[in-house]
């Protein structure tokens, strides 16, 4: 969020909620890693104002780590899950190739090949 620790935590705590209720309605076990994604986006958002109490306080060795769980969700988790995530639920066949053809690539340079 970037706004405040108390803005990170209560972002968190609400996307914790929505996740567990997105996970309720789960109705395939296909949907189960998109529906996931709101619980993730909520412990990201911990791991934020957890980061934002540890640099207010000083604490470094723990601000380090924050940083690096934090990093972990928006520099590897998002870019690698979400894709995958959407291609477990994705039914039409030509659209599955073309999320699946080239997953090292980002969405918009596979529609330009």
């Amino acid at each position: 969020m970037c706004f405040s620790a108390q803005a990170s935590f209560v972002a968190g705590s609400v996307l914790l909620a929505v996740g567990a209720v997105t996970l309720k309605q789960v109705r395939v076990r296909t949907e189960l890693p998109y529906a996931a994604i709101p619980g993730l986006f909520g412990v990201q958002q911990l791991f934020e104002g957890g980061l934002w109490l540890a640099l207010a306080s000083g604490q470094s060795h723990l601000a380090s780590a924050l940083t690096h769980f934090y990093a972990f969700f928006s520099h590897v988790l998002w870019p690698v899950y979400v894709p995958l995530a959407v291609l477990a639920i994705e039914r039409v066949g030509w659209r599955r190739r073309l999320l699946g053809s080239k997953p090292n690539q980002p969405l918009e340079i596979q529609c330009v090949y």
